[in-house]
């Protein structure tokens, strides 16, 4: 099923795996788990009106 939006990929550029983080009903985005306080990355994506766009908006960063 390699492809489909619910596939999360990792973060394309540091390869560690991404969060899914929502604010109110309809703010989702992901963002890399080395994001932040949590280490040096700064890879996130735009916020989207659901999950599934989320990361669909996630998977096609480079």
């Amino acid at each position: 099923m390699s492809g489909t939006t619910t596939e999360i990929q990792p973060c394309p550029r540091c390869g560690a795996h991404a969060e899914v983080r929502k604010a109110g009903a309809n703010r989702v985005w992901l963002e890399c788990s080395k994001y932040g306080r949590n280490g040096n990355c700064s890879m996130i994506s735009t916020p989207q009106p659901n999950r599934k766009e989320a990361i669909a908006a996630w998977n096609k960063l480079k």
